[in-house]
């Protein structure tokens, strides 16, 4: 795998030799988290499928952004679109966790004919739908005041997530350490913007194959997420993980690898 950077939007992202005709993974990951979510998959998958991973904006090692303004989810669409287009044309699958599960629905509304297949791993579709989220979309209304604040634009880097092995979703190092290496007000953003995404309508109309992915004991977006999108999507197929969390794509990578090995064999 190697680094390379996207001048044109700040973007730095990862690729092992890109064969031509090869189906091509694209990992989005999760709000406060970096490329470096996908290293197992890396590992094990660079050798047989073409492996995309990148740090999206205000993430990882790619550029920072001092406006609320800045993370509205179509920028991380446009910042998808065009690193796709300056890579080259292959059967992209795009595969996206968590808040990188919103990005790719996003995505999909607009750019669904150019792709192969998706992947929604431990995804919602309709986050402000919820009654705590209305109340923290309320709480959270003066965020957009804080570009008016100085801001560091600094990138922090990639976290190694192997210092946190088996950690669940509430686990106070892990996530203090991403919001940390992220930055306090990235991720207030990010969490505010996930609310404004209603993909409804969008379920309907996808006409690729989709593949969702779910843990049992997910406590952050519940699995019945997953089986409200199952019903919503054409021919969709979903894969529960028993015991499962949130962050399964850390410490259940294998089993996450394998469903995937078998949906790009099957399907692109």
């Amino acid at each position: 795998m190697k680094d390379h950077y996207f001048i044109e939007r700040g973007i730095v992202y990862r690729t092992n030799d890109l064969v031509p005709g090869r189906p091509t993974l694209v990992f989005v990951h999760g709000v406060s988290g970096s490329s470096s979510a996908w290293k197992a998959y890396e590992e094990a998958l660079k050798d047989e499928i073409n492996i995309v991973t990148y740090d999206q904006r205000g993430h990882g090692n790619s550029k920072r952004y001092p406006n609320y303004s800045d993370h509205h989810l179509k920028h991380f669409v446009e910042d998808l679109h065009l690193l796709l287009t300056h890579i080259g044309e292959y059967p992209y699958v795009l595969v996206g966790h968590s808040f990188g599960a919103l990005v790719v629905l996003a995505y999909l509304a607009q750019w669904q004919h150019t792709l192969k297949g998706a992947v929604l791993i431990s995804g919602d579709y309709s986050v402000g739908r919820h009654v705590p989220t209305k109340i923290l979309r309320w709480l959270l209304t003066p965020i957009p005041v804080l570009s008016y604040l100085p801001l560091s634009l600094r990138q922090h880097g990639r976290v190694d997530y192997e210092r946190f092995p088996d950690s669940g979703d509430w686990n106070v190092s892990r996530s203090y350490t991403d919001i940390c290496n992220t930055g306090f007000r990235t991720y207030l953003y990010c969490i505010r913007q996930s609310y404004e995404l209603d993909a409804t309508d969008t379920l309907s109309q996808l006409q690729l194959p989709t593949l969702l992915i779910h843990g049992t004991k997910d406590t952050i977006f519940g699995i019945e997420n997953s089986v409200a999108m199952k019903e919503k999507i054409p021919g969709a197929r979903l894969e529960t993980i028993e015991g499962g969390n949130h962050i399964m794509v850390l410490n259940a990578p294998q089993n996450i690898i394998d469903i995937l090995r078998t949906f790009v064999k099957t399907t692109v």
